[in-house]
């Protein structure tokens, strides 16, 4: 059997999300800074657990070797999860965990999808790098906290993207102006570029980074970042930079910034197909 918890419960599965990008991770959804469902084989004593955020992240952590388990996740991921994620039109997604032992395992639960290996990379801040940014910010651009004034603004472009990127990390706009925090570069009436706070908890985030197509490879996302961590260091948090191995170009970025290499890791990698799940 498996059974969900509710949030107050989460925390009985801390233990089990091992590594600092599932630490980052499961202390945020324990806050309740980040929106999640988890299942788990035992309410009392879990010894493995499935999480979703609800957007295109899944876990399994703990014991790899629950054949039960993974025999009732399998029927609920193809019978409910499949199904809504579809819906919300969250067809992509990446299956996290914790062992090698899960490898064959997650082949199996989300055999259907096809879902590959790929590997991942988690940095942390050692030291903002540009501490002279705001000097190289073009003229007409400018740096704007994302605040309850701006998320309010409408007419201005990009928003819309914004407050998507917001609203799958948090439970809420409102929720993330409480305990997040972001910033954007801004063109006229135009969201240049924004970098958002995710996986909040206690004194550490991740970020949430992105560029409007007709402004990338112009050093902005650098620029966006660089206020973003500037903030975080003003506040003693330590931000986290996520992202693929073979993504040099967001690598790039971050080590020009200051981050440096904190893990190594793998996930796996797959897409939901209508075809085979209905």
């Amino acid at each position: 059997m498996i059974h969900k918890l509710i949030q107050k419960e989460y925390k009985k599965v801390h233990s089990l999300f091992a590594g600092p990008h599932l630490n980052l991770v499961i202390d945020a959804f324990v806050e309740g800074n980040s929106p999640g469902r988890i299942w788990v084989d035992d309410v009392v004593g879990p010894r493995t657990a499935f999480m979703w955020d609800k957007a295109h992240c899944y876990y399994l952590v703990g014991s790899a070797y629950n054949e039960k388990f993974n025999t009732e996740l399998k029927k609920s991921i193809v019978k409910k999860i499949v199904p809504e994620a579809i819906e919300h039109n969250r067809f992509l997604f990446k299956v996290y965990y914790t062992s090698e032992v899960w490898e064959s395992k997650i082949e199996a639960i989300f055999g259907t999808a096809s879902p590959r290996k790929r590997e991942r990379v988690l940095y942390t801040l050692q030291k903002l790098e540009i501490p002279e940014w705001r000097d190289k910010i073009p003229p007409g651009l400018c740096i704007r906290r994302i605040d309850g004034k701006l998320v309010k603004k409408t007419n201005l472009e990009n928003i819309d993207d914004v407050l998507s990127e917001i609203e799958s990390c948090w439970n809420s706009v409102d929720d993330f102006l409480r305990n997040g925090f972001g910033f954007c570069l801004m063109h006229d009436r135009v969201i240049a570029c924004w970098c958002t706070a995710e996986y909040v908890s206690g004194k550490k985030c991740g970020i949430g980074i992105e560029t409007a197509k007709e402004y990338r490879e112009r050093g902005f996302a650098k620029l966006t970042t660089c206020a973003f961590v500037d903030y975080c260091i003003s506040n003693n948090i330590l931000p986290h930079w996520d992202s693929w191995k073979d993504n040099l170009p967001s690598i790039a970025v971050a080590e020009k910034i200051g981050f440096k290499k904190a893990l190594d890791y793998a996930v796996y990698f797959g897409r939901f197909n209508k075809k085979n799940y209905f």
